[in-house]
């Protein structure tokens, strides 16, 4: 709805997704295109484990509702419920009606080089692989979700495998085939090494530098993505560790192609070869795509009539169609087949109900 919105009113658009802008988003595209890996048939993205609630088995407890809060306003589309603390602010992600946990806060950024490489549109098909703390309330503790995309051009079909909120000990973290002693993910601003500045991509040029954090006291309370104050919620067994060689954990994603390997970080921010040894002889590739000024100012010359943004609409639509499907596999299991063009699974009547939910009345969706 929000891209024929965009088209009738005729505006340029942009996504929060400022990874789009980085010159690793980029540089991973080319080197894809160039066939430095060979096809790509399969691809793992994994998201990191969020502090929003997780496996929810009761509804929070009633509170009342503070005085500056509308409830009914916040509220919105759902269905109406006590309020709780538990949804405000920021942890509303966790709960289904709500939010879409980790896919919302950092799928949207570390699946973004999968989109822009391997120039995705709508899947064939999703499916549940793997789940654990399943809740009909709240996002699960983690699962894992494959989705099968038809071919692209000259692109072969390929599988992409979500990993979400898996730890390294977990059966549902991807163990890197070959790569046991490799660590998985590049760091950010890699590519510093290699020649290439990657600039001061997420921010206004003409803006102050930010402030620097200061140090967190080592017997301070945890503070979530949140921000101070907000209640964080942890899932048994905590949120992990650092990374172990040969397993992708964390923000980022694994491309598996016919001659190699190449991993991304973050939302985009770190790009190489695996194993290591490949990338610290290897040459990057012709620049193919249009560089970002930024991701505000990429906006701002799309809107002054120049080139498109890299994250319009047109882009990210089918992008946050198939991120969103990965959340309905998760809820329904079985394969699904999918329909992009009617907008609905073949084979699943429950999954359709999750595909275009009831809205309260007054809060109807209209172009």
């Amino acid at each position: 709805m929000l891209q024929d919105a965009a088209v009738k009113y005729q505006v340029a658009t942009q996504m929060g997704n400022q990874g789009f802008s980085h010159e690793c988003n980029r540089v991973a595209a080319e080197i894809i295109w160039s066939g430095e890996i060979g096809d790509v048939k399969e691809v793992h993205i994994s998201a990191s484990p969020g502090t929003h609630p997780t496996g929810v088995q009761e509804l929070p407890k009633e509170s009342s509702v503070p005085d500056s809060l509308d409830w009914n306003l916040w509220t919105g589309s759902a269905a109406m419920r006590p309020f709780s603390p538990d949804y405000v602010p920021y942890n509303w992600r966790g709960f289904l009606d709500f939010g879409t946990g980790q896919v919302g806060n950092w799928a949207t950024h570390s699946a973004g080089p999968v989109h822009t490489a391997l120039q995705l549109g709508s899947p064939l098909s999703v499916e549940r692989i793997a789940i654990a703390g399943e809740s009909k309330i709240s996002m699960p503790h983690r699962y894992v979700v494959r989705l099968d995309f038809p071919a692209r051009g000259k692109m072969p079909p390929v599988s992409v495998y979500y990993h979400d909120s898996a730890r390294p000990g977990d059966p549902e973290a991807y163990k890197v085939p070959g790569m046991e002693n490799e660590r998985i993910l590049p760091p950010t601003e890699n590519l510093i090494e290699k020649g290439r500045p990657t600039g001061n991509w997420r921010r206004d040029p003409n803006a102050p530098a930010p402030a620097p954090r200061p140090a967190r006291p080592a017997n301070a309370p945890l503070i979530g993505a949140g921000g101070p104050g907000v209640p964080v919620f942890v899932p048994p067994g905590g949120r992990g560790g650092g990374a172990v060689p040969g397993v992708l954990t964390g923000n980022g994603s694994v491309f598996l192609g016919a001659k190699g390997m190449m991993a991304t970080s973050s939302r985009g921010e770190g790009v190489w070869l695996l194993p290591s040894a490949r990338w610290q002889q290897y040459e990057l590739p012709p620049q193919l795509l249009t560089r970002s000024p930024g991701h505000m100012m990429d906006w701002i010359r799309a809107c002054k009539g120049g080139d498109m943004s890299c994250s319009d609409f047109s882009t990210t639509a089918p992008f946050a169609e198939w991120l969103a499907l990965a959340i309905i596999a998760m809820r329904v299991p079985g394969k699904l087949e999918w329909d992009s063009r009617n907008v609905r699974f073949t084979n699943s009547a429950e999954a359709n109900k999750l595909v275009k939910p009831e809205f309260r009345k007054g809060w109807e969706l209209k172009l």
